[in-house]
């Protein structure tokens, strides 16, 4: 029984330490590519950030914000700066909680199926102008809204969790 709870743990141990190296490395491409923008595409990214943390802590039952309206991608064959442009129509977003109180739905997780929609966009400049926000969301959450006990203990329960962006 013992030998197969060492496996058990060390399995497990083996997936969380490969997941967290490839979540730290899918934050250090969004990093990147966050300071690849253009500092008004940042100050931009990160106003709206702000505002859609603040609608989710307090729940509210909809929220509006915009996507930028340019964004820069770096092609690793030339390793040139392009940018690209988000569709008008896109730019604009709108989460509505429809019959909240029926669903229980918070706005958290609408709003983390929101940027799954639009992370599956055929447009590579929504594409990553949804993955900028996202992570825009989640340094704007950890640095300005999480108390540091909470990073070595975790979240409450019943508080919005950060996974919505994370």
């Amino acid at each position: 029984m013992d030998k197969f709870m060492e496996r058990v743990n060390s399995s497990t141990s083996d997936k969380s330490s490969q997941f967290s190296a490839l979540h730290a490395q899918e934050l250090e491409v969004w990093q990147k590519l966050f300071y690849l923008q253009t500092v008004a595409t940042q100050d931009f990214l990160e106003k709206q950030a702000s505002w859609l943390a603040w609608a989710m802590i307090n729940d509210l039952p909809q929220v509006c914000f915009w996507l930028p309206e340019l964004v820069a991608f770096k092609w690793d064959s030339t390793g040139q700066v392009r940018f690209g442009l988000v569709p008008d129509v896109q730019r604009h977003q709108n989460v509505i909680i429809r019959w909240r109180r029926l669903t229980q739905t918070a706005l958290h997780t609408a709003m983390q199926q929101r940027f799954v929609e639009l992370e599956e966009c055929p447009d590579n400049a929504v594409v990553i102008s949804a993955g900028l926000l996202r992570f825009a969301c989640s340094m704007y959450m950890v640095h300005h809204m999480v108390h540091p006990w909470w990073l070595e203990t975790g979240l409450p329960d019943g508080e919005p969790s950060l996974s919505a962006f994370v």
